[in-house]
């Protein structure tokens, strides 16, 4: 417990069960929920080039699992489809 006034009514319950706790998890489960569909979507991808014979660099895969927006990596998904290069995936 703070005895500074100015803090008074500003810590934070992180034992399990309590309100805070609650939300930080469930927070934290929707940000790992985003990350596990971005990370599905970069897999698919992924997986379109393979299938239409196109190469992936490393710089591909570091792009695609590094970018945390799912929206686009759904436009970098469309985009594979019609792509003549790997590299213009991105364009």
């Amino acid at each position: 417990m703070n005895d500074d006034p100015w803090m008074k009514g500003l810590e934070l319950d992180f034992e399990e069960g309590s309100a805070f706790y609650e939300a930080l998890k469930a927070d934290g489960a929707a940000v790992a929920e985003a990350k596990g569909y971005g990370s599905a979507l970069a897999l698919a991808v992924l997986w379109v080039l393979q299938t239409r014979g196109l190469k992936a660099s490393g710089l591909i895969y570091e792009i695609l699992f590094g970018c945390p927006e799912p929206k686009r990596i759904e436009r970098w998904l469309v985009n594979a489809l019609t792509v003549e290069r790997a590299e213009d995936l991105f364009a």
